[in-house]
């Protein structure tokens, strides 16, 4: 039980090391978008969000596009507004902007292990392996995909676990989740999360392998709702802009 427990702490020891150098100042991350795009974009964003309540137009993009509407911007995102508004420089704030969602992909994953009720050992291997793995890991050079890895666990897990777990709670998990994917700039992962979770909900009620119908259904049907609520200004923008 005590070697469970100290494993907890192994994923963010483990992103630490590896991300050790960046995270300290002395390196940066420097291959692909996170480097060209994201560092001095985010950069861009902060310095607007410092002398404006609400920077809502980006005068330098093109010939002028709103800032809130363009999604990978993530102005109202709090994890890109907590790590961008640290004392330190652009890149060594996107350093702490990656690992810090390796980290929570980390936990989400040992988190939806749990909805799934599998045991303490086998969740915390999937707490190791899902951040690590190449197909989440490489998503640091595109951070907002990164984003949308590491909150998908939490939308999945809840909406179709077959433990008793109140559908209130699974309704307010999911939907949070779902709202951080889109204000964190990856929608499309939040559209595709639905529809996986609608498409095997679907397939257990049809088969009737659905053991609480009506928490399914109501998480299925609220949880986007929720969403759509707490991520309200980034989606009317979107609208407004399209």
């Amino acid at each position: 039980m005590q070697l469970n427990r100290a494993s907890v702490f192994l994923p963010p020891v483990i992103v630490g090391c590896l991300f050790a150098m960046t995270l300290i100042g002395v390196e940066r991350l420097a291959f692909r978008d996170v480097s060209h795009f994201y560092t001095p974009l985010y950069d861009y964003v902060a310095f607007r969000c410092d002398h404006d309540w609400l920077p809502l137009w980006n005068p330098l993009d093109q010939t002028g596009c709103p800032l809130v509407g363009e999604t990978t911007t993530a102005v109202l995102y709090p994890v890109r507004l907590l790590c961008f508004s640290l004392p330190i420089d652009a890149a060594t704030a996107m350093a702490w902007y990656v690992a810090l969602h390796l980290i929570l992909a980390s936990y989400a994953a040992l988190w939806c292990a749990r909805f799934s009720g599998v045991s303490k050992q086998s969740a915390i291997i999937a707490a190791l392996i899902y951040p690590l793995s190449g197909g989440v890991f490489f998503l640091f050079t595109n951070p907002p995909y990164l984003v949308g890895a590491a909150w998908l666990p939490l939308v999945l897990g809840p909406m179709l676990s077959r433990l008793r777990i109140p559908t209130g709670r699974r309704i307010v998990v999911s939907g949070f989740a779902l709202a951080m994917m889109v204000l964190g700039g990856d929608p499309q992962s939040a559209l595709h999360a639905m529809l996986i979770a609608t498409l095997i909900g679907a397939a257990r009620i049809v088969s009737h392998r659905c053991y609480d119908r009506g928490a399914l259904l109501g998480t299925l049907v609220a949880a986007p709702i929720l969403a759509a609520l707490l991520s309200a200004p980034q989606i009317a923008a979107s609208i407004s802009w399209g």
